[in-house]
């Protein structure tokens, strides 16, 4: 690939460093991390240092501790200049946190080689070579953290040089905004620390650079969801601040459209992003295109793919403060059970049902797990099975007895939003028992919020869906 005059002097402009002799020390290098890779992030602006996917952890590692899947991840960008960048990467989580690691490769090309600004006759590549490994982990409801490791080589018309960084987070996620607006998350990263790298006679610093993000996914509309992402960044070693902004819409979480816009950025003409994405199965497929008015329009794809169920990662993601409490309590009934009149076995044997069954000294406990979906309490057409299910049992077995119906919730959003939450679901429940001739003055409702979580998922989707459910509860 032959390459002008004019396209050098661009592209030393854009790496801030010659290919021979020529910056100052003290500058700041251009890692290949720098540029961005990924097509999602690039279409929403870059704005991702509170938001979570597959390759998140390039913006911020402690996004990693909201993945719950094994994953590998292709991305291709058509940079300028006739320069390109690939990556790959994949990650896995474990019962102590999430791991992920990837490789980038930028391929700059062919140049006509200089020495002291003399052109010595010889056309030599030019690349940047980076590996990443890293580590998030939720340690309190509302906090993960997380790292990464990057190995660094530039290799410019034969002058090499290696460095090391680490990039270092914070996230805060699942924060329920007032009026049920919608869900924040907010992120806090410092990225490329580490020492200068050095040149021949020259030294450069890594370029050293601190974000706070917040990503708001709101209240659904009907079929279609809405994400907005906001970064507000502040390079030590460049003048200025930087804002990242962007935009994006899922229409039946299948087909996603996106928009960024950055702001304070040396490279004009090329503020604006536009992208889309695809879901399909286990696979997601992303796009993103942005104009640098000079060398035309730039290209970037990624494709990933997730592997097995979601599944949570712990222990360090939330450590409930009732463990203890919840731990004495089963061991006491464990103790305690051979005084009950009836055994465990033998009530089950007398109340023939499908629905799960438990008993302890005061209560039986039947477990109709009505789910609904997330932020909701509306019954789907799915559930109404098991709450004939309990009509008939109350019926049989339980003719006079008053009823207490138990509604929880996922640990997301505030206490006193899912203590309502909880009473709406299990008022849900009791009017369909009503409809199916159970007399009202027999059911009472015991909302519990989100006190008795089954696990720690939260989200749409399938996503902590064992915890939005009812309970109803017959005293003995």
């Amino acid at each position: 690939m032959k390459i002008t005059m004019k396209h050098l002097i661009l592209t030393i402009i854009l790496l801030s460093v010659p290919l021979a002799y020529g910056s100052s020390p003290g500058e700041a290098v251009v890692s290949p991390f720098e540029i961005s890779i990924t097509a999602r992030q690039t279409a929403v602006g870059e704005a991702f240092t509170a938001h979570s996917d597959c390759n998140s952890f390039l913006y911020n590692p402690a996004t990693l501790s909201l993945l719950e899947c094994e994953y590998l991840t292709f991305s291709h960008n058509r940079w300028i200049v006739g320069s390109s960048q690939s990556f790959l990467s994949g990650g896995i989580p474990f019962n102590w946190g999430f791991l992920a690691a990837g490789i980038v490769y930028f391929n700059q090309g062919e140049i006509d080689f200089y020495y002291n600004w003399q052109n010595q006759g010889l056309r030599k590549n030019n690349y940047d070579l980076g590996l990443i490994l890293g580590y998030g982990g939720r340690f309190d409801r509302f906090l993960g953290v997380g790292a990464n490791i990057k190995i660094i080589y530039h290799d410019w018309s034969g002058f090499t040089m290696a460095a090391y960084a680490a990039d270092v987070g914070a996230v805060a996620p699942n924060i329920q905004l007032p009026y049920e607006i919608g869900v924040l998350n907010a992120g806090l990263v410092i990225q490329n620390i580490g020492p200068q790298e050095r040149l021949r006679y020259s030294s450069f610093n890594q370029p050293l650079t601190s974000k706070l993000g917040v990503s708001i996914d709101f209240q659904s509309w009907e079929m279609f969801d809405f994400v907005f992402l906001s970064d507000l960044a502040y390079p030590i070693y460049d003048d200025g601040i930087r804002a990242n902004f962007g935009l994006e819409v899922w229409g039946y979480d299948i087909l996603a459209l996106r928009i960024g816009y950055r702001l304070g950025y040396d490279i004009s003409k090329a503020n604006l992003t536009l992208g889309a994405g695809l879901k399909y199965k286990n696979f997601n497929f992303d796009y993103a295109l942005v104009d640098y008015s000079y060398s035309g329009l730039t290209h970037r794809f990624t494709v990933c793919m997730k592997f097995n169920d979601v599944r949570p990662v712990g222990p360090l993601r939330v450590i409930d403060r009732k463990l203890g409490e919840l731990k004495d309590k089963t061991e006491k009934l464990q103790a305690d059970v051979t005084d009950l009149k009836l055994s465990v076995d033998e009530v089950k044997s007398l109340i023939k049902t499908s629905l799960k069954t438990t008993v302890d000294l005061l209560y039986i406990r039947h477990f109709l797990n009505v789910l609904f979906p997330f932020n909701s309490y509306t019954i789907p057409k799915t559930e109404y099975w098991k709450i004939d299910e309990a009509v008939r049992l109350i019926n049989v077995y339980y003719p006079n007895q008053t009823i207490v119906l138990e509604g929880h919730t996922d640990v997301a959003g505030s206490d006193a939003y899912n203590m309502r939450l909880s009473e709406k679901r299990a008022q849900a429940v009791k009017e369909y028992m009503v409809s199916k001739g159970i007399p009202a003055n027999r059911i009472i409702i015991s909302p519990q919020g989100e006190n008795k979580p089954l696990n720690y998922q939260t989200g749409p989707g399938v996503k902590g869906m064992e915890n939005r459910r009812v309970v109803f509860v017959i005293s003995e």
